[in-house]
C-alpha cells in the first residue's frame, strides 16, 4: 500500500495561493510602473546613465551576470535547502510532516534521496552561477569599453 503524504486543506490552499497571488501581482505592477521604463531607458543607452557609482553599462551587467542568479538562489535556498537537507536526513521525500497541495507519495530510498538531492542541487547552481558570474563583470565591461564610441547624451 502506498503512504501518501499529508495534504493542506482547501482553505489553506486557497490561502496560501491568494498571498502568493497579491505578492506576484504587487511585484508586476511594481516593476511595470517602475522598473521597466528605466530598464528600457538604461539598456537603449548605457553610456547616458550613471547609478549607484557606476555606469549604466556596469549595472546592467551587474544585474545580469551577478543579482539575479544571486536572487534566485536567496529565493531557491528559502524554499528548497530546508526541504532538501530534511529529505536527505530523514531518507523520504516529502519529508515528515511537509503538507502538499496535490496527492503525492512519499518516496524513500534511492529516489527519495534523488529527489532531495535535486532539491539541493538547483540553489547550489544558482550560488555557482553567481560567483563564476562576478568574475565575468570586468572582462565584460571593459570588453565593451573599448568598442565603445563617444555617445551624445540629451537629458
Amino acid at each position: 500500500m502506498k503512504e501518501y503524504a499529508p495534504q493542506y486543506s482547501k482553505k489553506e490552499k486557497i490561502i496560501r495561493v491568494a498571498i502568493a497571488g497579491v505578492f506576484c501581482f504587487l511585484a508586476g505592477v511594481l516593476f511595470k510602473l517602475k522598473g521597466e521604463p528605466l530598464l528600457q531607458a538604461v539598456a537603449e543607452a548605457p553610456e547616458c546613465y550613471e547609478m549607484f557609482g557606476m555606469s549604466g553599462l556596469e549595472l546592467l551587467v551587474h544585474i545580469l551576470f551577478f543579482w539575479m542568479p544571486l536572487s534566485v538562489f536567496l529565493l531557491t535556498a528559502v524554499f528548497l535547502l530546508p526541504l532538501g537537507m530534511r529529505g536527505l536526513i530523514e531518507g523520504q521525500f516529502p519529508p515528515k510532516g511537509v503538507k502538499v497541495f496535490r496527492p503525492t507519495v512519499i518516496q524513500r530510498g534511492m529516489l527519495g534521496a534523488f529527489k532531495s538531492g535535486v532539491h539541493l542541487l538547483l540553489p547550489v547552481l544558482c550560488f555557482g552561477l553567481a560567483v563564476w558570474g562576478s568574475f565575468q563583470i570586468e572582462p565584460m565591461v571593459a570588453m565593451y569599453r573599448s568598442e565603445q564610441n563617444t555617445v551624445l547624451c540629451i537629458n
